[in-house]
């Protein structure tokens, strides 16, 4: 099964979102209607993809400090959400732009979402991020 632009259900991000807070899982939903194209590439990562990241310099963060890696009464619960297009052609995308306008449109909507693109020690532009209350523990 293939998953180009517009999918509305797509398999592959409704089993990464079941890993994520339900803030975030609502938030992206609204995206997906906006933006048909749009998929999840990460929300809860676990210790050897944490690490792994690290490793690679993708992050600096170990786990379990990063907002990827949180759980909620012993299963996942991410407060953080990686996205990215899927273009015409089928290739991933992670436009500069349009994460700037995401950003632009979370704060119009006042919506308690961190994006990683404003971060000037690594600039994770395509992090999406819950900052509401800490519902989770480390």
């Amino acid at each position: 099964m293939s998953h180009h632009t517009a999918d509305p259900v797509c398999p592959l991000c409704a089993d990464k979102l079941q890993m994520a807070v339900p803030e975030l899982v609502a938030w992206f939903n609204r995206i997906k209607a906006v933006y048909p194209n749009a998929h999840v590439s990460w929300s809860y990562r676990n210790q050897a993809d944490q690490e792994q990241f690290f490793k690679d310099g993708k992050t600096q963060c170990h786990y379990p400090n990063s907002a990827h890696n949180k759980m909620q009464n012993g299963k996942p619960a991410a407060l953080a959400l990686d996205i990215f297009l899927i273009d015409e052609d089928g290739s991933a995308r992670f436009p500069g732009l349009w994460y700037a306008k995401l950003n632009a449109e979370n704060e119009q909507n006042r919506e308690p979402i961190l994006w990683g693109g404003r971060w000037k020690h690594l600039g994770d532009m395509d992090h999406f991020e819950f900052s509401g209350a800490q519902r989770s523990e480390a």
